[in-house]
């Protein structure tokens, strides 16, 4: 069993009204936002000299390093 994996992620936005056809929206999507390391499984193979360490971290998708999206989207 290797170690759990811990996410947070969050989304902001905020809506500008210019006039009744006008809006304006800011929005922020933020995966893994504590910036939280995620570990690998151990190495389970017998003849390996590393047997039970920990050698990978998780780079990819939402369990990797802290990734931040900005947007506006312009509705008229």
């Amino acid at each position: 069993t290797g170690p759990g994996l811990i996410a947070v992620d969050a989304a902001f936005y905020k809506d500008i009204r210019f006039n009744e056809r006008v809006n304006l929206r800011f929005q922020s999507q933020i995966s893994n936002l504590l910036n939280h390391p995620n570990f690998g499984n151990p190495i389970t193979d017998l003849n390996n000299a590393n047997y039970g360490k920990i050698q990978t971290l998780l780079t990819s998708g939402d369990y990797g390093p802290r990734r931040i999206l900005l947007g506006l989207r312009l509705t008229f």
